[in-house]
């Protein structure tokens, strides 16, 4: 396992977590491998801090440390999401594959935080500042929540894993 990060900090907390893995300072912009390198590259929420017009440069990059048939899954956040102050823009389905397209085969799209009635329903249920029942919500997160929350509606996600090969 290889992670990059620009952020000295994130790299200190990765090393907690994933002792056994080799973190480097770097940039998407110019990762610091060798080309065809890596069977996989996920990013999470990191295509949206970057500048749209470095974004083709960042998607190269990519493209150019995985092997041969390799796959690319970015995470990033959609347009129903509010916009932070940090990033540059939040995608649509067609935006993310117009940004994948010129190097990639977007192959799937999935919703991830997929807010709709009945999930926020539930969440205010179980988890609230009165009581928190946690048998329930255990149960909630580990079953329900996931089938919905994290594998809903493109439309209605709040963010999208993609899946795109080389």
């Amino acid at each position: 396992v290889y992670g990059t990060d620009y952020s000295g900090k994130a790299i200190s907390f990765a090393k907690l977590i994933i002792p056994d893995a080799t973190f480097t300072d770097g940039s998407l912009l110019q990762l610091p491998y060798e080309d065809n390198f890596f069977d996989v590259v996920f990013s999470f929420q990191v295509l949206e801090h970057i500048p749209p017009v470095d974004l083709p440069q960042a998607i190269r990059e990519v493209q150019r440390v995985l092997k041969p048939g390799g796959l690319f899954i970015p995470s990033v956040p959609t347009v129903v999401r509010p916009m932070s102050t940090a990033h540059y823009q939040h995608f649509t389905s067609k935006t993310i594959t117009e940004v994948l397209t010129p190097t990639f085969t977007v192959e799937k799209i999935v919703g991830q935080e997929c807010y709709d009635w009945l999930l926020k329903i539930i969440e205010r249920i179980i988890e609230n500042r009165y009581w928190l029942l946690y048998k329930v919500a255990e149960r909630f997160h580990s079953g329900l929540y996931l089938r919905r929350w994290n594998r809903g509606e493109v439309t209605k996600a709040y963010n999208f894993i993609v899946k795109a090969q080389k």
